[in-house]
């Protein structure tokens, strides 16, 4: 089970995730796909709207990030936990996603 966790509040935005989706490739490809599309916009042309890249570490079964982002950043940080929440609707027995706005 990949446990999710996407938080936006204010321009502070964390994503966590943990574990493996263990028995599904596409929910664990989507969920890599997803992700790593994330990690590539904030370190490539989305780091203009990365205030300050706190956090972010691959581990076995661990991933995430932790930033202060402007308007834009906050936006394909929610399309991001979207896809995100989509594979866990579909892959409930993989996925588990909480998202968490304030």
């Amino acid at each position: 089970m990949t446990t999710i966790t996407c938080e936006i509040v204010g321009n502070e935005m964390t994503l966590e995730l943990d574990g493996h989706a263990t028995g599904s490739p596409e929910a664990c490809a989507g969920v890599s796909a997803i992700v790593e599309a994330l990690g590539t916009y904030i370190k490539g042309a989305g780091r203009k709207h990365v205030y300050r890249l706190y956090e972010h570490w691959v581990k076995p079964g661990s991933c995430g990030f932790r930033l202060r982002g402007d308007s834009a950043m906050a936006e394909v940080w929610r399309m991001a936990c979207i896809g995100l929440t989509q594979i866990s609707m579909a892959y409930p027995g993989q996925v588990s996603m909480t998202w968490e706005t304030g």
